[in-house]
Parts: structure tokens; sequence; C-alpha cells
């Protein structure tokens, strides 16, 4: 099927039209970072797949290349790791989402070996961009600091995001999709009209890079355009000065309109806390990949096991570790980040072989965009985690499986490595595995939903409705530690408004349950322990603060809540400690100002 006598059928057309769909609803959609959209995302990914799988039964022959080969032992060595991660749960949505990659990158390295199927997706990730620039352009000029209604960190008002939360992957979606349509400038058969509204919205992207202030994005931006530059160096020197013209006078033209906003965003680097902050999430990173250097902690695990390691400092969550690189290597080992690598290696290793033989300038500068957009995000990847936005990960994969499509489908790189598989047996696997992630993704879909809807019963202060609400998504998921938790919150609060014991035991029955579904986690323990501690159990309480400590020694608030214990029951020696402790981790910490205040008073008396 990856072969010479390639042949552009109905259904060709239509998961083409399908991965445009992809690629405009999942920047859309806050960059698919939310429950709901992840889930479209991944349900989307998975009809994709079945369709795939259809198409493939009536095909002669079906081939693997060598880098469908990598990405299949990937994909395996990910699902073993999945066995042995401590959070399962958490584990098995990380495979989902790979596997969704896997598909995406599958269906259109075969999809676009044809020439129409690679205009049509061209053509829908130019609106695609179009609207992410625009939504940005026109929200920063009004001042607005929300995207669809959601307000924005602090820390980023004042910068463009696009209809994304984060400036950063905004930036980082410009990133990959940017240098595919730069190409199209050096298309001969696309006409001037059109090519002046590609540069048009070239333009647009240049300048929302440039307003989105961010530094990886902008140095990124460079260095798509260095090896961009690089690659078309080879080519009519007159096409590549004019288009290179372009660009800069762009690049020059928006840098110089808006230079003191992006110049004051740059003499604050040294002193700016984001890499401060940075620098030290890298420092105990590396702290855990000596831990389990070889093989990792198991996917999904990275923000728990994180804990463990956490510097004095940092009090807010911290989900990656702002490295792919470094994340990849904490969750599957260097075994797993060496198959990454090897992947990209040779995926580059073929293209650059592809690029000497291939006779067509259009598909030699598609390939010249592609590598580039890659190139970028690599090198954004190196201080960001734009290959966890669901998003920007799967237009990558889509544009990496179109330059696998152009390049097998060119030129003669077959005899590399093959293997023939039963067209019979390749429908079966990709239709079965694809209906099996739809049913998985469609519960994660209806879950979110109903949380949603938990969530607004909570704004009205109808608990009893929100806690139903929250039994209903357990009957989806009975090992989802996020629900388990919220439903304890709830029962919590039911018990403290109506002194009722049921709701107490119903509590924490839910707490025990998502102990159990994550044990690296302590706010169960801290929940449980507060429970024990309005019950007069004290004993209890204090195992279970303990225990959260444990887990997680410099959580500020952790330190807090067992300091309040221990100045309940009247130890001031012990209170006074962990509130200093709490204090020292987050110096704006005024609830622990505040109770060492208090227990100097009680002291002197």
């Amino acid at each position: 099927m990856n072969g010479k006598n390639k042949e552009t059928t109905v259904l060709d057309y239509g998961m083409a039209l399908f991965l445009v769909v992809i690629s405009i609803f999942a920047p859309s959609a806050l960059g698919a970072m939310r429950p709901w959209s992840g889930a479209l995302l991944r349900m989307m990914g998975a009809v994709l797949a079945v369709i795939f799988g259809i198409s493939v039964f009536g095909k002669n022959k079906f081939f693997l290349n060598r880098l469908d080969l990598i990405a299949i032992i990937s994909l395996s060595y990910c699902l073993v790791r999945v066995f042995f991660s401590p959070v399962k749960y958490y584990a098995a949505g990380e495979f989902l989402n790979i596997l969704n990659y896997f598909f995406l990158f599958f269906v259109s390295s075969r999809v676009f070996a044809g020439k129409k199927s690679v205009n049509i997706y061209i053509a829908g990730l130019l609106l695609s961009v179009l609207f992410v620039a625009s939504y940005g352009l026109i929200d920063y000029f009004k001042g607005a600091n929300s995207v669809f209604g959601i307000l924005r960190p602090v820390q980023y008002h004042g910068r463009l995001g696009g209809t994304y939360i984060c400036p950063n992957h905004c930036s980082g979606f410009f990133e990959i999709t940017f240098f595919v349509l730069l190409a199209c400038l050096f298309v001969r058969k696309i006409n001037s009209g059109y090519k002046i509204i590609i540069g048009y919205i070239l333009a647009l992207v240049i300048l929302s890079v440039l307003l989105s202030k961010s530094r990886s994005g902008i140095a990124c931006m460079l260095v798509g355009l260095t090896v961009f530059a690089i690659l078309a160096s080879r080519e009519k020197k007159r096409y590549f000065l004019i288009g290179l013209s372009i660009v800069l006078a762009a690049v020059i033209i928006s840098g110089t309109l808006f230079l003191p906003e992006i110049a004051e965003r740059f003499s604050r680097f040294s002193s700016d806390t984001s890499i401060n902050t940075r620098i030290t999430i890298w420092k105990d990173t590396l702290a855990l990949v000596k831990q389990k250097p070889l093989l990792g902690f198991g996917l999904g695990s990275y923000k728990w096991v994180y804990h463990s390691v956490r510097s004095a400092g940092m009090s807010r969550e911290i989900d990656f570790a702002h490295n792919d690189y470094l994340h990849a290597w904490v969750e599957t080992g260097i075994l797993g980040l060496a198959l990454v690598l090897w992947f990209v290696f040779s995926y580059f290793k073929l293209g650059i072989r592809a690029i000497g033989l291939m006779r067509s300038s259009t598909k030699r500068f598609i390939l010249y965009g592609i590598f580039s957009g890659i190139a970028a995000i690599m090198a954004h990847s190196l201080t960001d985690f734009n290959m966890h936005i669901l998003a920007n990960a799967s237009v990558l994969i889509i544009l990496a499986g179109m330059g696998s499509g152009i390049m097998f489908s060119s030129v003669d790189l077959e005899k590399t490595l093959t293997v023939s598989v039963k067209p019979v047996f390749a429908g079966t696997v990709f239709s079965l595995l694809g209906m099996l992630v739809c049913v998985f993704s469609f519960l994660d879909f209806r879950t979110a939903l109903i949380e949603l809807k938990a969530a607004e019963f909570l704004k009205e202060g109808a608990f009893d409705s929100a806690a139903a609400c929250y039994e209903k998504s357990l009957l989806n998921y009975r090992i989802n530690p996020d629900i388990y938790k919220s439903a304890g919150r709830v029962y919590k609060t039911l018990y403290k408004f109506r002194q009722n014991s049921e709701f107490r035991e119903k509590a924490i029955e839910m707490f025990e349950k998502g102990k159990k579904a994550n044990h690296l986690e302590g706010d169960f323990n801290i929940e449980l322990g507060l429970i024990c501690q309005s019950g007069k159990n004290f004993k209890e309480a204090e195992s279970e603060f303990l225990q959260a400590l444990e887990k997680d020694p410099n959580n500020a608030y952790y330190n807090n809540v067992i300091g309040t214990y221990y100045y309940i029951i009247n130890d001031n020696d012990k209170a006074e400690k962990y509130f200093k402790n709490a204090s020292e981790m987050n110096f704006r910490n005024d609830y622990a100002k505040h109770y060492l205040k208090l227990i100097r008073k009680r002291v002197e008396k």
C-alpha cells in the first residue's frame, strides 16, 4: 500500500477531510487540553482508524516500512510500561493518546501518498492557522485576557495566546505549521493570487509569534527558518531569495512595530521567575532520572513521582518537566527515549535520501517545510512540553505522516526495509483497535460532560446533585482517582452542613478508594486525616498526615495542615517546626506566619 502504484480512492479523500477536521478542531478547542476535547480528539482518531482498517480490506498488498516498524516497536514498549506504572489510570490515558498518534501517523502516511489529498489537507491547515492567528490578534488588540470566556493565568496577561491558554503552546502550533505553508510560496503551480493570500497569513503568523512574547517560540522559529534556508539552498536561487526576502521583511516589520514590548520580555531573561522555575524543575527531574535511568517509572507517572523530589519553594503543582526529553526519560527510561530518537533519526535520514532522488520540486519543498517544523518544535521541546499538548502533537504527527507518505510514494525507498502483511490482518487490527479506543474515549467524553454538569451544580450550591453526578461518573470508571477525590470532597461538605454520618462514611469510602487508585497522591491522606481530626480521632489523623508528608515532603499545604494538627493538640514544638517549613517553602504563606505568631504568644503565656 505504500508503494509506487498508489491510487487515491474516495475513502482516501474522506480520510483526508477527516484529518482536516481534526487539525481545525484540536487547536480551536483550547489545544484539546480539556478532558472533553481530548476525549473527542481521541474518538476522532479512533473512528479514522476504523475507516482506514475497512479501506485496507480492499487492498491486494499492505507493506510496513522502516518507520512503521519503529513506530510499532515503540508502541509495544509503551504498552509494556503501562503495566509497570504505579498509576494505572493515568498510564492508560497516556497510552490511549500515544495509540491515537499511532493511528494518525499510519493513516496520514498512506492517505497523503496522493497529490490531491495533500492539497486538500494544506488548504484545511491554512484555514486552521488563519483562525488561530486571527482570534489571537483580535483578542490581543482588544486587551482581552481570556479565551472563549476562560480567564488566562495572570502570568499570561498581555501576551497573544490565540485559542490556547498558554501563549508558548500557541507559538508551538505556529512553529509546526508555518513552514509547510511557507513551502507553498515556492510551488510553481499555485497562482500568484493564492500566494498573496498565503503570504498574508504567514505575516499574521509571524506577528502572532512575536506578540506571544514566547522567547523559546521566537528563537525556535528562527531555528526553523535556518533549517528551511539550508534545505532550500539546493534549489534555484531566484525562488529561494524571493521567499526568504518575504519572510525577513515580515519579521523586520513586525519586530519594528512591537520591538519595545518584545525587547522588554527578553531583557528580563536572567531575572524571570519562569526561567528559574524551569531550572529547578530540571534539577529535580534529573534526580528522578538517576533513580530509574533504564526503564523509568512508567507512563503517566511524572506528576506523581515528582512530588518525592520537589524542591522547597515549588509551591505549585508540576505536571510536566518543561523538557519533553527529560519527561520521556523519567516515564519510559533511556530505552523509551532512545526509541523516540531512533524514529526521528531514521525519519530525517530517509527524508534526506528521498529529497536527493525526487524530481518534483513541489514535493521537495513540502518536505523542507515539514522537516523545518519538526526541527523547530524539537528545539522548543528542550524548554517546554508542546508534545504533551494534544493539538500540537496531533498536527505534528499528521504532518510527519504526510512527509512519510510523500517520501515512500515518490521514490523507491522500500528496499531499505519492508515487511509484507496480509491486508485482512492489518485491516482487522486497525478496526478492532480503533473500536476499542472509540469505546474508552466515549466513556471519557461522557464522564467529562458529567463532571462539567457537577461543576455547575457546585457553583449553584446544589451539593446533592453534584454528588449524584460523580456517582454516575464512577459507573464509567471505577479506577479514576480524580472522581473519587471530587466526590469525597462533596460528601465531606454535605457532612459539614448537615452533620449526617452517612455523608461522613461516604466521604471516607471515596477517599479510601481514591487512595488505592493512586497511592502516590497525598491529598487522599490529607482528606482522611482531616475527617479523623474533626472526629477527635487524633492518632489516625496523625498517621494519615505523616503518610501524605512522606509522599510530598516539600508541599507547603501539607506542612500547614500537619502544623495545624499539632497546634490543636498543643504540641507547640512540632507545630512550629512544620509551620516554619511551610513558610520557607512559600514565603507568601500568610497562614503559616499567622500560626507562628499564635504559637509565640502561647509560649510566652
